[in-house]
């Protein structure tokens, strides 16, 4: 009698197996062809560490404490946030305090003709515009409208010229909407254990993709224009078009190389960026009307407190 349970018993575990097996088969071929990333992920085995910012604890060395009320949950996130990078000194409101060196660097250039920012803030064409959607990478993170690059890619030529008529607006105004300005924050875990600190985590920031595509055809037009009439030079052109980032690269690995080999410390970079750090935007050196960077200013951020990945 035993012989014959133990048997039906290994008959029902080899059935629930084959089961098991065809049935994972499956999902992967299902997954092959609606969700190549899910296929991926399995396929090399990746798994997603997700956190829930439902409470926060406080590693004080006299009080510490575990944060469970939703509002001193947000309240703690917001002034982590605000505060994991603090602001060492106040700038200073001009550039007469700088080393000559780098005042001539940031003084107003008078070379620069009055015509050559003329084309920066016309209205795209839809080629135009199609173009920048098109370059734009698919699989991306959602800002909080949930619009997704792909979405854009596959509008129909309607909802691409109504939309078209939006960017000709901001275009016009050099100006975006408040609620472009407004962006989601979340917090997505270090390679270390969560333990309900803030501090073994990382911000990415989610913005809306149009409006992202909005500053590339931008950037696309600034970067023409400036690499065209020669306005920036030197190492200021390495992200421009034809520029490149080889001779800044080689300057730093002989820096770097000279330390070591010296036996030499090096100072801390922020402490360079530091010095010559100050309110005067950088568009009154390259004589850029301050319209024209009126997306840049005013933004909010808001930190997701729900489950993430």
């Amino acid at each position: 009698m035993s012989k014959s349970l133990r048997g039906l018993h290994l008959l029902k575990e080899k059935e629930f197996q084959d089961l098991s097996i065809k049935a994972h088969i499956e999902n992967r071929d299902v997954n092959f062809d609606a969700d190549i990333s899910t296929f991926i992920n399995l396929a090399l085995s990746r798994s997603y560490r997700k956190i829930v910012l439902d409470q926060i604890f406080i590693d004080h060395p006299l009080t510490p404490c575990l944060l469970t009320d939703p509002k001193a949950v947000a309240d703690a996130a917001v002034d982590h946030f605000q505060n994991s990078v603090p602001i060492k000194a106040s700038p200073s409101s001009d550039i007469s305090f700088l080393p000559e060196r780098w005042r001539s660097v940031y003084t107003s250039k008078d070379d620069i003709t009055s015509d050559a920012y003329d084309s920066l803030l016309l209205s795209p064409s839809l080629e135009e515009w199609l173009s920048v959607v098109s370059s734009m990478p698919n699989g991306k993170a959602l800002g909080p409208s949930m619009i997704t690059y792909e979405m854009l890619k596959h509008l129909g030529p309607v909802a691409n010229s109504l939309l078209l008529i939006l960017i000709w607006k901001y275009f016009a105004s050099a100006n975006i909407p408040d609620l472009w300005r407004q962006a989601m924050v979340f917090p997505i875990l270090k390679p270390h254990k969560w333990k309900c600190q803030l501090k073994n985590t990382r911000l990415i920031t989610l913005l809306e993709v149009i409006c992202k595509a909005f500053v590339k055809l931008f950037y696309n037009r600034l970067s023409f224009i400036l690499a065209t009439h020669n306005i920036l030079t030197g190492g200021n052109l390495a992200g421009l078009p034809g520029g490149t980032c080889r001779d800044p690269i080689i300057t730093l690995e002989s820096i770097i190389h000279d330390a070591n080999s010296s036996n030499s410390p090096l100072d801390s970079f922020s402490g360079h960026f530091q010095s010559v750090r100050f309110s005067q935007p950088y568009y009154v050196e390259i004589r850029l009307e301050t319209s024209a960077f009126a997306l840049y200013h005013d933004h909010a951020h808001s930190v997701a407190l729900h489950e993430l990945i």
